[in-house]
This record gives structure tokens, sequence and C-alpha cells, in this order.
């Protein structure tokens, strides 16, 4: 029998084609720090989890370097648009990282293996999808599925890391930004 996935659903999609035919995945981000609270929060990942047989993270890492602004970016680049990458919104991630990075140098590990081994420690379910554009980035990705986090570590990355930390909607409303 064919499976199907699904991207970026919502719970109630995710019951609705479940009705339909049974999910065998779901794919979406899912990281420390830019997990959508349907999928993080115990009762709202409920529907995604139990349903799907498997939870297909991407982007699952948190990027070791930040630009603290827009303005170096290339003109086409999406952080350009992106509201988590505007005034205040930046501002509160950029906070969020450098707890990722203060807890992620604790254990000796850059912050993308912290957050790699985090969706790692999430679930025999959960398969990550973690970029490798460069050689040092599927270095870490190897070095991040050896990393052992204890329920302490877990613990202390979601008091710091609350579900609705993230300031800023994931993607831009694409109407309003010029051709």
């Amino acid at each position: 029998m064919r499976r199907l996935g699904l991207s970026e659903a919502s719970a109630d999609t995710i019951r609705r084609g479940h009705a339909v035919h049974p999910i065998a995945a779901l794919q979406t981000e899912y990281s420390p720090v830019d997990t959508p609270h349907r999928v993080r929060d115990p009762a709202a990942a409920a529907p995604a989890r139990h349903r799907s047989g498997a939870l297909l993270p991407a982007r699952p890492r948190v990027p070791d370097r930040h630009h603290h602004s827009t303005d170096g970016l290339d003109p086409s680049d999406f952080r350009r648009h992106n509201p988590r990458f505007q005034g205040a919104a930046l501002d509160a991630n950029l906070a969020l990282l450098a707890v990722v990075r203060e807890l992620a140098e604790r254990k000796a590990v850059t912050a993308g293996q912290l957050a790699l081994g985090w969706v790692l420690a999430q679930g025999d379910d959960v398969v990550p999808i973690p970029g490798t554009k460069r050689v040092t980035y599927l270095e870490e990705n190897v070095g991040a599925a050896q990393l052992v986090l204890s329920q302490q570590d877990l613990s202390d990355l979601a008091k710091a890391l609350p579900v609705d930390a993230v300031m800023g909607e994931r993607y831009p409303d694409m109407s309003a930004i010029e051709a």
C-alpha cells in the first residue's frame, strides 16, 4: 500500500487527511527555537504525532552565525521580508539564540548540534531533515547524532525556550512584498 505524508499541515488538516487515508509522515519546521506551537506543545502535537507515523523536521538546526540586522543581506534574501527578522522580533529571537548558544557551550557543542540533538531526543518517530549545504554542516550533523541530552538538559531548554517565545510570524505576507 502506498503511503501519504503532509507538509506544514495544521492539526485539523491532519485529522481530515487521516480520515481519508492514514498519514504516514508530517514534515514541518521543528527545533527548540523555531517550532510551530501545534507541534511542540504535547496537547497540540497529539494529532500530528499520533496520527502520522513519523515527524520529519525541516530546518531542525539553529544558526551558529546570525545576522543582527537585514542590512547586509542580499536584496533577494528571504530574511529581508521574514517577520522574525524585523525590529523587536529580531531582537527577541536573537536573545533566544543566545540562550541556545550558552547551553551549547556548557555541553561543548555548537548551537546547531544542540538544536539537532534536541530534535533527535524527541522520539524514535522523529526523523530530521537537517541542512547539509556545506561539509561542515554534515560533520556537525553527524556530531549531533552522538550527543546525549539528559532529562535535565531537556528541562533547561524547555524552561529557557517556552513554546510561545519566538516572536514574529513564520512567513511574511507575500502580498505585501513588492515585486
